[in-house]
This record gives C-alpha cells, sequence and structure tokens, in this order.
C-alpha cells in the first residue's frame, strides 16, 4: 500500500503544480488588466497582490510537500507496506506512465486555449495589444510548455521528483 501511495502522491503533486500555475499565472494577467483599466488604490493593489501571494505559497507548498517530501507525508500517516501488498506494483514503471498522462492531459486542455489566444491577439492586433491576451498567451505557453516535457520527459521529470527523497523512518524489508 505504501508504494502506491507514493506513485499516487507524486503525481497528484504534479497536478497540484499544475493547479497553482492555472490559478496564479491568469491572476497575473487579469491583475495587469485590471489596473491600466480602472487605476485602483495602491492599497487595493496591495489587498489583491497578497490574496494571489498567499494562495500560490499555498498551492506552491502542497506541491512541494506531496513531490519531495512524499516519505516523510507516508511516515507521518503511517502508511506501511503490507505482506503481499502490491506484489505486482513496480513503482518505477507507473510513475514515468501517471507523469506521461497528466502531460497529455495538460497539453489537452492547453491546446484549446492556445488557440483562442492567438485568434484574440490577431483580431484586436490593429487596435492595440491588450496586456489581458499577452498574459493569457504566455500562460498557455506555459502550459504547453510542461505538457510537452511531462509527456516526452517522463523519466526525466521523475528523476527530478524521487531525488530529493528520504528513506522512510521505519522501513519495512
Amino acid at each position: 500500500m505504501r508504494k502506491m501511495f507514493l506513485v499516487a502522491a507524486k503525481l497528484l503533486g504534479l497536478m497540484q503544480l499544475y493547479s497553482m500555475l492555472m490559478s496564479s499565472l491568469p491572476f497575473l494577467a487579469v491583475s495587469m488588466n485590471y489596473a491600466e483599466t480602472y487605476h485602483p488604490s495602491p492599497i487595493q493593489v496591495l489587498l489583491g497582490g497578497a490574496s494571489a501571494l498567499v494562495w500560490t505559497i499555498f498551492y506552491g507548498w502542497f506541491a512541494w510537500l506531496l513531490l519531495f517530501r512524499t516519505d516523510w507525508l507516508a511516515d507521518r500517516l503511517k502508511i506501511r507496506d503490507e505482506p503481499g501488498d502490491d506484489r505486482a506494483f513496480d513503482r518505477q514503471a507507473v510513475l514515468p506512465l501517471g507523469v506521461t498522462l497528466i502531460g497529455l492531459y495538460v497539453v489537452i486542455h492547453a491546446l484549446p486555449s492556445l488557440i483562442t489566444a492567438i485568434m484574440r491577439i490577431q483580431s484586436e492586433w490593429i487596435d492595440r495589444f491588450p496586456e489581458k491576451q499577452r498574459g493569457q498567451l504566455v500562460s498557455v505557453i506555459i502550459q504547453l510548455l510542461l505538457g510537452v516535457w511531462f509527456t516526452f520527459g517522463a523519466n526525466q521529470v521523475v528523476s527530478i521528483i524521487t531525488r530529493r527523497e528520504r528513506p522512510a523512518l521505519n522501513p519495512k524489508p
């Protein structure tokens, strides 16, 4: 059961990292557009930025915990290997497969957004190049790059997220 938890937690951590990017990058794009249009007071800008920073830090911390402190988390949750569990479960085979699937998921979600962003930029290019559209385009390009990296570089991603693992406190032989 522990092996399965470790793999599932790392995959969930990658999804959490994706959620962090999806929530923080568009917020920055909208904030830039709002600031240009409405000229808010410094207090409004500070409160909006602080709110975004708190959520980004929370999402980032949770992703870090799931990706790089997985064994520690399993120890705290008292998840142990049971005799006979996970007989056919090979962590080194399942983790790259999961990373590849997450990469495909990210690419599939980002492609329509990329097409929409490009069409909006083309239709509004004559008037001006809005900050909001530029921010959305940057966000989508980052999503696509992450998705392609996860899809075609799954082994590299796996080596990064398993590099810093520490051995369990009470490992079972």
